[in-house]
Formats: C-alpha cells, structure tokens, sequence
C-alpha cells in the first residue's frame, strides 16, 4: 500500500479547477483523504471512518460548486448566443438597407446620366 499522502496526491484531478472555490474544496477533500489514509494506516478506523464522512461532504460541496459554476458557463454562453443572434439580425437589416441604398443610387446615377446627355445635347444644339 502506498504512503497515504501519495495515494491522495494520485488522486488529485489532473486538470486545474475552474475557481478557487472549487480549487479550495478539491484541496480540502486531497487533506482529508490523506489524513484518512493515514488513520486507515495506523488503524484508527473511527477517526478513519469521520474523515471518509468529511470527505464525503467535501466533495459533494464540490460537486455542487462545480455545477453552480458549469450553470454560470453555459448560462453566459446561452446570453452570448443570444446576443450574437441579435447581432446577426442587425446586420442583416443593415445589409438590406444598404442594398435599398445602393439601389436607390443606381437610380439616381442613371438619371443623372440621363440629364447630363440631354444637357450635352441641348449644348450642341445651340
């Protein structure tokens, strides 16, 4: 059986944790499980046994840390993604109204056109 404090420390999660909260609770949890680990070698199964129950609730805690924070993630992906699409729809207004636009200056660069022949016309006329 390995050391106590290593058979924690290998079970330490490979990725770091999102918060310090979480990170906080996940350290908490590595102590407790040492010190569990320890009194498992030194036979103390009761003080073992409190320690698996402090354990227990650490990483439930945070467990729901995590989760609160996982819903703060996909909660401010959602408003992003909402945003993005009112963006979206916003510019797609501004592209239609540009189009009228420029449209609009066709029409005009044509009369324009028009009134500059007719004007040259008239010129030579004379």
């Amino acid at each position: 059986r390995p050391p106590p404090a290593e058979s924690a420390a290998a079970r330490q999660p490979k990725q770091p944790a999102d918060s310090s909260r979480v990170a906080e609770l996940v350290a908490r949890g590595a102590e407790l499980e040492a010190k569990r680990d320890a009194a498992v070698a030194c036979e103390d199964f009761e003080e073992a046994a409190r320690l698996k129950e402090e354990l227990v609730a650490a990483q439930a805690e945070a467990l729901a840390a995590w989760e609160a924070e996982q819903a703060e993630a996909r909660d401010q992906v959602e408003k992003s993604k909402s945003a993005l699409e009112a963006a979206e729809a916003s510019l797609g207004v501004a592209k239609q109204s540009l189009y009228v636009e420029e449209e609009a200056l066709k029409e005009v660069d044509a009369l324009l056109k028009q009134n500059t022949a007719a004007i040259r016309a008239a010129v030579k006329d004379e």
